[in-house]
């Protein structure tokens, strides 16, 4: 459990939350134990999937219960945080992590920490400090030990393209980019690459690399268009499994020869692969709070 994974690496005791659900529906949160939150820097922590909107609604109730309790600090930490995609402005649309993240801090958050958001925009809408922390090193350093020679990185479209190029300086390798063309929210219509770069695929070994794995639609796109022009292996690393709809089933025949994940979010054996190894967060999480707490990072 990742929860008990950073009270552990902070030094401190976790206190769980009881979650109940009235005949109707709706929540509620109540503490176990509260005698040591007044006057004290509180840490909560919740990632906000599988059930999206139940998770949401579940850490700003425990965000207002510790509000009222007058901790000194309460930081919000967000392994995943929910409706992170939905933070571009279009007519007749709600920007719906703008609106989480007022949501956030009328619920008493005084800072939040985050892991590896879907866009960096998404940190502008906070009003509180936002500290934010990447698993991107870890999947680095895992793909180092395999001593990879000359891989090839893929960004699976443009917004990629910067952080592909970073994880292939690291690796010592190079970067391609495709094209994408998405249609309604989750649908990718097409994925292309520049046929110049054919030659580079050819018997390389491709690496991808994402934030996040919800519908694998795009990701199943990329996956073809490399075995197509003759990749000879391909290893997938992201932040968060989000494993939505036909992603185990897609993943589970993708030729790929291995997946890396990390444990910002918490799901079952169920939507466990043979060849995926998942990484923990919770040194990350643990480093940032520890220099929070330290007052090392205002």
């Amino acid at each position: 459990m990742l929860a008990s994974s950073v009270a552990q690496g902070l030094g401190v005791s976790l206190t769980p939350s009881g979650v109940a659900r009235f005949s109707d529906g709706e929540t509620f949160i109540g503490l176990g134990s509260h005698e040591s939150v007044t006057g004290s820097t509180v840490v909560a922590i919740q990632s906000c999937m599988p059930s999206g909107n139940e998770r949401l609604i579940e850490m700003l109730l425990l965000l207002g219960a510790l509000k009222r309790l007058k901790p000194k600090r309460l930081l919000a930490v967000f392994p995943f945080f929910p409706y992170r995609r939905s933070c571009k402005e279009k007519p007749g649309e709600a920007i719906g992590s703008e609106l989480v993240a007022r949501f956030v801090e009328a619920a008493g958050a005084t800072r939040v920490v985050l892991v590896d958001p879907h866009s960096s925009q998404l940190v502008t809408f906070f009003k509180i400090p936002v500290e934010t922390v990447t698993a991107m090193n870890l999947f680095i350093d895992a793909w180092k030990a395999q001593k990879f020679i000359r891989p090839l990185v893929v960004a699976q479209d443009r917004g990629a393209v910067q952080r592909a190029q970073w994880v292939a300086s690291e690796l010592g390798g190079e970067t391609i980019a495709f094209e994408k063309q998405r249609g309604r929210a989750d649908e990718v219509q097409s994925m292309a690459m520049n046929p110049a770069h054919a030659a580079r695929v050819y018997g390389a070994t491709c690496c991808i690399i994402d934030d996040e794995i919800n519908a694998a639609g795009t990701l199943m796109r990329a996956i073809a268009v490399l075995v197509s022009a003759g990749a000879r292996e391909i290893h997938v690393a992201a932040t968060h499994a989000i494993f939505s709809g036909p992603a185990i089933e897609r993943l589970g025949t993708a030729p790929i020869s291995s997946l890396m994940v990390t444990d910002s979010i918490g799901f079952g054996p169920e939507k466990r692969l043979p060849n995926m190894k998942v990484l923990s967060v919770a040194p990350l999480l643990v480093k940032a709070l520890k220099g929070i707490i330290d007052g090392k990072r205002r």
